[in-house]
């Protein structure tokens, strides 16, 4: 015989628990500031107590954010991008976000266009796009993007964007300074894929020195 399935509890039951009401025991679970702390605890502890679990999607209607974040990234099969986003993920779960993850197969605006639309229907509070190749249009991402929040990860710098990005141009430049500070005269090197963001920055900073 199938197990029942055991009720949910409701907001109106962690309410009558702690002897508040609906309103205040709705203050707390969304984090409103103006909730006395001796009664936020006692709402804490009452849904301890029960076990009450927040419905998210009612939650998003009250606060209007979802607490979910869109990422989408390429290569993530790499160990370079795949740490990346582990990172990202680590980061946006200690923040109290949940992730919506997709990966870039191919690498064309078509695909980046509609993976971000399709996250940016699904109400994220914000889009994380790890897309390290030379030339993505930020316009047609800021577009797509439709006023959703959103940051650019291991891309080129960009007027009025958030971009997180290692001075990879620096670092190439500084490994051949050294080299040549040893007094070595005959320097070679062996770059990534010069599509990629990172390993044309590094390329440029050794042809630069």
């Amino acid at each position: 015989m199938e197990r029942s399935r055991r009720k949910a509890v409701t907001i109106a039951e962690v309410a009558a628990s702690a002897g508040v009401s609906y309103q205040t025991v709705s203050r707390v679970v969304n984090g409103h500031p103006n909730v006395a702390d001796p009664t936020r605890v006692m709402v804490q502890q009452a849904i301890a107590r029960l076990g009450y679990r927040p419905n998210a999607f009612a939650r998003s209607l009250v606060t209007r954010r979802s607490n979910r974040v869109g990422l989408i990234a390429l290569g993530a099969r790499y160990y370079g991008p795949a740490q990346t986003v582990t990172s990202i993920e680590t980061a946006l779960r200690a923040g109290g976000y949940s992730l919506l993850f997709a990966t870039l197969s191919a690498p064309t605006l078509q695909n980046l266009s509609t993976l971000i639309t399709e996250l940016v229907a699904q109400a994220v509070d914000g889009l994380v796009l790890v897309t390290p190749l030379v030339g993505v249009p930020v316009g047609t991402v800021r577009e797509r993007c439709d006023g959703v929040p959103f940051v650019l990860v291991d891309a080129e710098a960009a007027p009025g964007v958030s971009v997180a990005y290692i001075d990879q141009r620096r670092g190439g430049r500084l490994a051949a300074e050294h080299l040549l500070g040893l007094g070595h005269t005959r320097v070679a090197e062996v770059s990534g894929p010069l599509g990629w963001w990172d390993a044309r920055g590094r390329h440029e900073g050794v042809v630069e020195t």
